[in-house]
């Protein structure tokens, strides 16, 4: 196939102008994880967007499948290769970069961030997700930090101009429950939808025996809808609300 990106954004058209299309071309996105970013990276590649960083040295499961970019052929293989692979089959000309390691304290975080301005920040290590908030926030970069709950799709944006991430959570002991309580209790207008605050219990105890959150791919999908939509406002040079404030939305509850 003679693959054009005119015809692969032509449908974006009255709705995202030529020049902000342009912008949305050139405009790098790095994303810190490939879990939740593969629902991301691939609703950010099928908008325009072709600068594209993936870093995650982790192995696709197959209970990754209800809420990530993957397929069965993915099992049990490097979620950064296998990534690149599933959006070059959206856009083969994307400029995709891969760092098929997980992210930590030795990695050359300045190597790692050239010329990317936005950093989609979904790694599981809560240290390591304060490393990468940290360091991009003094190299002047704009930090998304999405996540899910329930039905739910939450995002915070951090900036030189905000709250750290690590000053929100406020606490060293970092385990899921400490830091997702702790984040959430930070954040301004929040208004947890009901049926959260019905299944709270059954929620952290599922969280204690797995020792993960349990996750809707609905949730993963909005999620995506959420970052995306925030990064064409950014370069749109429109308001949005940036850290504590949460942009948020929920399926269950509309």
């Amino acid at each position: 196939m003679n693959f054009k990106y005119c015809n692969l954004i032509n449908r974006n058209s009255i709705f995202v102008n030529d020049s902000i299309q342009e912008k949305i071309k050139s405009e790098g996105i790095l994303f810190a994880g490939c879990g939740l970013g593969s629902a991301i990276s691939t609703l950010a590649v099928r908008t325009g967007f072709t600068k594209i960083k993936l870093c995650d040295g982790d192995v696709v499961e197959i209970h990754n499948l209800n809420r990530q970019f993957f397929h069965d052929k993915n099992i049990g293989k490097n979620k950064t290769e296998e990534l690149s692979n599933n959006l070059k089959s959206i856009n083969p000309n994307c400029d995709i970069e891969k760092f098929p390691f997980f992210i930590d304290v030795s990695t050359d975080i300045n190597t790692l961030f050239a010329d990317y301005k936005y950093i989609v920040n979904t790694v599981d290590n809560h240290d390591v997700a304060f490393l990468i908030n940290n360091e991009a926030i003094k190299r002047g970069r704009t930090i998304l930090f999405p996540f899910i709950i329930g039905y739910g799709a939450y995002l915070l944006v951090f900036d030189n101009t905000t709250i750290s991430l690590q000053d929100m959570v406020k606490n060293e002991d970092y385990n899921d429950l400490i830091f997702y309580k702790n984040l959430l209790e930070s954040c301004t207008n929040l208004n947890m939808p009901g049926y959260i605050i019905k299944n709270q219990e059954k929620i952290m105890n599922s969280i204690k025996q797995n020792k993960k959150l349990p996750q809707l791919g609905i949730a993963s999908f909005l999620t995506a809808s959420l970052v995306v939509t925030t990064i064409v406002k950014l370069i749109s040079k429109k308001e949005i609300r940036k850290a504590p404030n949460i942009i948020t939305t929920d399926m269950l509850e509309l």
